[in-house]
């Protein structure tokens, strides 16, 4: 059974964090100095698309991300209709990382190049 997911930037916010190589504190303090009283477990609250993110939020993450906040909104299918591609990401998690970057409780681990 799919879980209803509260955010559809979750999965961008990961991605992106792990591409600046940002622990999610690191991200969860840039956030603070922002002005958002955030922490660790809202990060990954978000991330893990389990709490709501209003377009304020989306502006604080953009910045504390340096990416346009629009760039945390998904690619849509633009072949599809628009419920075809909402029904898609309703029932997807964490596109572009496979749940072997993560280990539970731990903070993701980037693959290692073959010798």
């Amino acid at each position: 059974m799919s879980t209803m997911h509260k955010n559809v930037v979750g999965p961008q916010v990961r991605k992106r964090r792990y591409n600046l190589d940002l622990k999610q504190a690191e991200l969860a303090a840039r956030l603070q100095v922002l002005g958002w009283e955030i922490d660790r477990a809202g990060v990954s609250k978000i991330e893990s698309q389990l709490i709501w993110v209003s377009d304020f939020q989306m502006l604080y993450l953009g910045e504390a991300l340096k990416i346009p906040p629009v760039e945390l909104l998904p690619k849509l299918d633009p072949a599809k209709r628009l419920g075809e591609n909402i029904a898609k990401l309703r029932s997807k998690r964490l596109p572009g990382l496979t749940p072997s970057h993560f280990a539970p409780n731990r903070e993701p681990t980037k693959p290692q190049p073959a010798p």
